[in-house]
């Protein structure tokens, strides 16, 4: 990509969800639990749901990365993660 290419939006947007259990035969659990990625799930059945989503200036292109619920200190950690990987590949500029 170009840097200009690269120039991009790091954005947040939550929506409500209805409440609603499923067996996942695939993965051989219960669907429907809050699911935080790479920090794991909880107890807590999932009402909403946060989706980060990369967006790109010029040309316009988007990336969702993050598709959770989550409370201030989880989301901080979401967000620093995302910021860090974004920061490794070169999308966002140093701070």
């Amino acid at each position: 990509m170009s840097e200009k290419d690269k120039d991009c939006v790091l954005a947040f947007d939550e929506m409500a969800l209805k409440t609603k259990f499923v067996y996942n035969k695939e993965r051989d659990c219960i669907d429907g639990f809050e699911d935080l990625g790479l920090l794991g799930t909880t107890q807590y059945h999932c009402n909403h749901a946060l989706v980060c989503m990369l967006r790109g200036i010029s040309p316009k292109w988007k990336q969702p990365l993050v598709n959770s619920s989550v409370k201030a200190p989880v989301l901080n950690k979401l967000v620093q993660s995302c910021s860090d990987k974004l920061l490794k590949i070169g999308l966002l500029p140093e701070p």
